[in-house]
């Protein structure tokens, strides 16, 4: 089966993110903020609400699709109503408006658009050689062409891209389905998406000044040394911005080794490399990379690019000052205190290991005379030989461990499974990725494809491929359902990446075992739910009981980085917060590579393709602030009727 780019966008990726702003320098938008009583959080929205439509259309082979993107392309500065379907999209990655946002509707579209033309002027438009003609299903087809402008404001000169994808119609007329504009650059601050390694002898030259009490000075300090902290330090490296990066850790990938002994990356090593043309991971490295891989790999980044960390440090507290506009970082490292002070600070925090979800519900936790585990304290089942096993939780961990337990010889390993969990075996992934990350692949190209589509059209995309792929191979599922297992085979993996922040199984083989009975199901469905323990193992609604004499709760983190980050600052900026991840009303992010509503703060996380993508806006938005010459962020609604809001 074929899959070009996009349908590659739809499965994981992830789109971006939005808020309704409009064009404010940097001090009249922290004047607003500072002064506005009704401050607000963006609510989160059902994905499969959000506007956008496959179009139902077929194209001759001989179409010159060059040819109908050379066309279209002459009229889109001067954008008007012949030129979009009725429900076209536009998503905007900090060219226009500064943020990252997505419009929806061709009246809405053509009004933003015309206002943001009168203010940036954009100008040379081109097309970038490979326009195609995409034809993922018999009558779902368009052209899609990438194409490059230039635009200018305030004096500052932007390098931009963008695609646009076609429909025909009819024969002579050709009309944009969805539009994506994205920032691509600035000359003079250098490439984001491109960074040299750094000589074996040399270390990169560090600026950093001192406050008027002593303190060490940087434009920005990174709050996590995880994947996503350490991309945007590369970002803003090669943009020129001195950073630090701190972290409570000991070693770079302890995140990764302080976890239980058997995990590793269910999606590929290419997939989940770092940002930049080196690769960090090479064909001596597996497939599907362990926790030694990943920590040796995120050594290596830092070594090869010069990372500055500081870590064994830990924030104890940020204080914002209104009038100086920078940030007092209260720390400790190695036990001693001392004082970081900074413009912008970024949150990295992760939310795997951090705080660990139980199931609120049970009872009986004091008369259950076995042992209790989390996910996230888990190491191993070695010890747990010739026990009884059980597992709260289906998804990618769960089946790790149980897995694990199985290995271990445990007398019997249970999986307790509370609702059905969506399944996408590995090989559909492959067959999907790894024409599009792999040991040839630019990063930033592949990125770039993968993450361009709309949320909703993205989503659509992802439930078409999957279904289709999975009714080529239905005995998979149906054998899992026989043995207990429900299964989600048309899953939507926008609801358990976004509204559920996980929840499924890319199966990399444990499935067989659930078949073959070397892992026993225990479903547990609304009226036979998990509720509790009794002396020797588990009690569910319906009165059976499950004999084990260990329990291991797969079951996830506190997903919401908000709520880690107040915890780190004062109260008066703990209610500015953005919540952290699931869509807002345009199909955005919430919370993630954009500012909130206190000013110089930043989230930045999500998985790895996520992380290393947006990571590049976010670095694009500090320099903007850095070097004085801020974007303009656009506030508008998202719907001509909805309220404004910065």
């Amino acid at each position: 089966m074929a899959f070009n780019a996009f349908t590659v966008a739809a499965l994981f990726g992830v789109s971006i993110v939005t808020f309704c702003y409009r064009h404010f320098s940097l001090l009249q938008r922290r004047k607003v903020m500072d002064t506005d009583p009704e401050y607000q959080r963006t609510p989160a929205f059902p994905a499969d609400k959000l506007p956008g439509s496959l179009p139902v259309c077929t194209i001759d082979d001989d179409v010159d699709a060059a040819l109908v993107a050379r066309t279209a392309l002459v009229h889109l500065q001067h954008l008007d109503s012949n030129l979009l379907v009725h429900d076209a999209l536009w998503r905007d990655l900090c060219a226009f408006t500064g943020t990252l946002r997505t419009f929806a509707g061709a009246q809405r579209i053509i009004a933003s658009w015309k206002k943001l033309n009168r203010l940036y002027s954009p100008h040379d438009f081109r097309i970038i050689p490979g326009a195609r003609v995409i034809r993922p299903g018999p009558k779902t087809q368009w052209v899609e062409a990438r194409f490059q402008f230039t635009m200018e404001h305030n004096g500052v000169q932007m390098n931009c891209e963008g695609l646009m994808r076609l429909v025909p119609k009819d024969a002579f007329e050709w009309k944009i389905w969805t539009l994506v504009t994205m920032l691509k650059g600035v000359p003079d601050w250098g490439d984001v998406d491109n960074l040299d390694p750094i000589a074996e002898t040399s270390k990169p030259e560090r600026t950093i000044s001192e406050s008027p009490d002593g303190s060490k000075h940087y434009p920005c300090v990174i709050v996590g040394a995880g994947f996503s902290g350490l991309c945007l330090a590369g970002r803003l490296q090669a943009l020129g911005v001195p950073y630090v990066v701190i972290d409570k850790i000991e070693n770079v990938g302890d995140i990764w080794t302080s976890r239980y002994q058997s995990v590793k990356m269910h999606t590929s090593k290419e997939h989940g490399q770092f940002p930049f043309k080196t690769r960090i991971w090479g064909a001596d490295k597996p497939y599907h990379l362990d926790s030694a891989d990943l920590r040796t790999g995120y050594q290596k980044f830092v070594d090869l690019y010069g990372i500055n960390l500081q870590l064994s440090t830990e924030l104890k507290i940020a204080q914002y000052s209104k009038s100086t506009q920078t940030w007092a970082l209260d720390i400790t490292h190695q036990g001693i205190s001392s004082t970081l002070s900074c413009e912008h600070v970024v949150f990295a925090l992760g939310t795997v290991g951090t705080s660990p979800r139980f199931p609120s519900n049970l009872s009986g936790w004091d008369k259950y005379k076995g042992i209790i585990q989390h996910s996230g304290t888990f190491t191993h089942a070695r010890s747990w030989t010739s026990l009884k096993g059980a597992v709260v939780g289906s998804a990618n961990s769960g089946h790790d461990i149980a897995n694990d337990m199985v290995s271990s010889g445990l007398a019997s390993v249970t999986m307790v499974q509370r609702g059905r969990t969506p399944v996408l075996p590995v090989e559909f992934y492959s067959n999907i990725y790894d024409s599009i990350y792999n040991d040839k692949a630019d990063i930033a190209l592949s990125d770039q494809l993968s993450m361009w589509a709309p949320t909703s059209i993205a989503r659509l995309m992802s439930m078409r491929a999957i279904s289709k792929m999975a009714a080529q191979d239905p005995e998979r599922y149906e054998a899992l359902e026989r043995v207990g297992f429900r299964v989600e085979a048309n899953m939507d993996m926008y609801s358990s990446l976004y509204e559920r922040f996980g929840g499924h199984y890319i199966d990399v083989g444990v499935s067989k075992k659930i078949i073959s009975g070397e892992i026993k199901m225990k479903p547990a469905p609304p009226g036979a739910g998990l509720c509790g323990f009794y002396e020797n193992g588990l009690v569910f609604e319906d009165g059976s009981k499950l004999e084990t004499d260990v329990v291991v709760f797969a079951t996830g983190f506190e997903g919401n980085m908000r709520h880690m980050a107040e915890k780190l600052v004062e109260k008066d900026v703990a209610e500015k917060l953005e919540d952290w991840w699931g869509v807002d009303c345009e199909g955005e992010i919430r919370g993630a590579w954009r500012p909130m509503g206190h000013p110089g703060i930043w989230f930045t996380g999500g998985n790895v393709a996520i992380a290393r993508f947006f990571s590049r806006f976010l670095a694009l938005q500090i320099k903007s602030q850095v070097v004085g010459t801020p974007f303009e962020v656009y506030r508008s609604s998202a719907t001509a009727d909805s309220k404004s809001r910065i």
